[in-house]
């Protein structure tokens, strides 16, 4: 079986945070956003990624009012944190 090899974009991409992906896209008007499992199933994984500066979640029809109630914790919380 052959091996694949990723685009040039999908290595850098690779070696990057979620905070660092998130800071480049804000430097350069570019909404970050994710959709998986994950913040699905892991509230709080949903509120790291809101910390890290994520644009946009996508959430399970089954987790999605618990998952917002999260976020609007977390949201809530860096407001507060911030002075604003």
């Amino acid at each position: 079986m052959q091996r694949r090899i990723p685009s040039e974009s999908v290595v850098w991409f690779e070696h990057l945070s979620v905070g660092d992906i998130s800071r480049v896209g804000g430097k350069n008007a570019v909404k970050v956003g994710i959709c998986g499992q994950a913040p699905s199933n892991h509230p709080e994984f949903a509120a790291f990624l809101v910390e890290a500066g994520i644009d946009s979640i996508s959430l399970n029809p089954d987790s999605f009012v618990a998952t917002t109630r999260r976020v609007a914790e977390t949201e809530r919380m860096q407001l507060r944190a911030s002075g604003t």
